[in-house]
């Protein structure tokens, strides 16, 4: 054995090691190639999930409070129809009241008048003409009462459908300044919190850089990118941001990277409104038809009451010492003009001022339910039953680095990283009944293929 072994070392010769050195560190530098390669992804990853996730948490929080601030104005859009809908109501019982009382005192003086009018010799009696007289002197002046409250009624109406209006005008427009306000956050906190600030030289860039790529030589430094930051805000308050921003720069080897942000808020621009039964035209067309036959009864009743007024004082001027068989038949003609009046206003008047009087009440009942996509002007608003979204803040992030010579042996690339989060801001419920239920969770993190 000693022999053999003596034989065989004499037999050595350098380097036969040497491939197997080389391989051994051929390995470990492709190790740490891949190190390094893996290493920037996985940070490039982390950065990526960090602006998704806090973009789209800044944006679901600035939705969720938009939303909790309509449920608010809601109960006040609530409260109102219901103080409202309860005076009018009150009014409606009155007006009815005086339409009754007027009408009864017109089909009185109505019976008093016929009762003169077609009594025999002697000539007709005054009593009944002063007891027409009496009722439809009443009976105009209950309809005079009747006629101011539905005059104020219809100016009720009209300062409470203005209210209601103007009330869901402001949410509408809050609701589009918070919707881009929304967006702008989201595309700050997402650029922010995406690692753009750590790979930029501090400072603002110096005069001196010239094209090629001046703007982007000009974006790797830190001033450039609040100042982009400050732009996406400003901008956010004047018009909807667009779906997507993208941040761009060259290093100092001319690398190009770029941070893409892409965020979709549905608008907060179609509602789900409790209506009243009629629209403002119909309602108002109403209370004025309404009060021109109540303005036409009360005209009527006082026409009669001065035909009644003037039989009564014909009969005491001409009929007291009438010879039998020659009684002046004028007081009697008088008062039965006066109850042909009186049966136009019984007759031919009330019996629509009671339909078009309880028209105008089941008017404003919040029988209507409709989607409504603009101001919905001619519109009587009871409250908003809710608003129609899909409560979602869907945010994308696409980081791209060009390769560089990471360790001067190696041509590094780095794929395009995209980080995607959803954030649900619906909480516990709809806007009605108006409560602050609203809130924003993270619902969905990168979702694959869907961009």
């Amino acid at each position: 054995m000693f022999i053999k072994f003596s034989e065989n070392k004499a037999n050595y010769r350098k380097g036969q090691l040497t491939p197997i050195f080389i391989v051994v560190i051929a390995v470990l530098i492709i190790m740490a190639m891949v190190t390094v390669n893996i290493n920037k992804v996985a940070m490039t990853k982390t950065y990526g999930a960090n602006g998704a996730d806090a973009g789209a948490l800044a944006g679901g929080s600035i939705m969720a409070n938009l939303f909790n601030a309509i449920a608010q104005y809601n109960s006040y859009l609530e409260s109102e129809y219901w103080m409202f809908f309860a005076s009018y109501t009150v009014s409606f019982i009155f007006a009815n009241l005086k339409l009754t009382m007027a009408n009864t005192k017109a089909e009185l003086a109505l019976t008093k008048g016929t009762i003169a009018a077609t009594a025999g010799h002697p000539c007709p009696p005054i009593l009944p003409a002063d007891a027409a007289f009496a009722a439809a002197t009443a009976s105009a002046a209950e309809f005079t009462a009747f006629n101011k409250t539905i005059a104020a009624l219809n100016l009720a109406v009209l300062g409470f459908w203005l209210a209601q209006l103007f009330m869901y005008k402001s949410i509408r427009k809050l609701a589009e300044e918070q919707h881009r306000t929304a967006k702008g956050y989201s595309y700050t906190f997402a650029f922010a919190n995406s690692g753009i600030s750590a790979k930029l030289k501090s400072g603002s860039a110096p005069s001196s850089i010239t094209e090629p790529n001046r703007t982007l030589k000009q974006n790797n430094y830190q001033e450039s990118f609040s100042t982009f930051l400050d732009t996406i805000k400003t901008a956010a308050e004047d018009n909807t941001p667009p779906d997507s921003y993208t941040y761009e720069w060259l290093d100092g080897e001319e690398r190009r990277h770029f941070v893409t942000v892409q965020v979709i808020i549905d608008e907060v621009d179609t509602f789900d409104l409790q209506l009243c039964l009629l629209p403002y035209p119909a309602e108002q067309a109403d209370l004025l038809a309404l009060l021109g036959l109540g303005l036409s009864a009360k005209s009527d009743m006082s026409a009669a009451a001065m035909e009644y007024a003037s039989s009564s004082s014909l009969h005491g001027s001409q009929c007291e010492t009438c010879p039998e068989g020659s009684c002046n038949p004028a007081p009697g003609n008088a008062a039965a003009a006066g109850a042909n009046i009186t049966v136009i206003a019984v007759q031919g008047l009330v019996p629509y001022m009671y339909a078009l009087l309880a028209v105008s009440e089941a008017g404003l009942a919040p029988a209507r339910q409709e989607d409504s996509t603009d101001d919905s002007a001619t519109d009587i608003i009871a409250w908003i039953n809710d608003v129609v979204h899909d409560r979602l803040v869907e945010l994308t992030t696409i980081q791209s680095h060009q390769g560089g010579s990471d360790i001067k042996l190696w041509q590094a690339q780095y794929p395009d990283i995209r980080s995607y989060s959803i954030v649900n801001f619906n909480g516990n419920g709809s806007i009605y009944p108006p409560e602050l239920r609203h809130d924003a969770d993270i619902v969905e993190t990168d979702k694959v293929g869907h961009y």
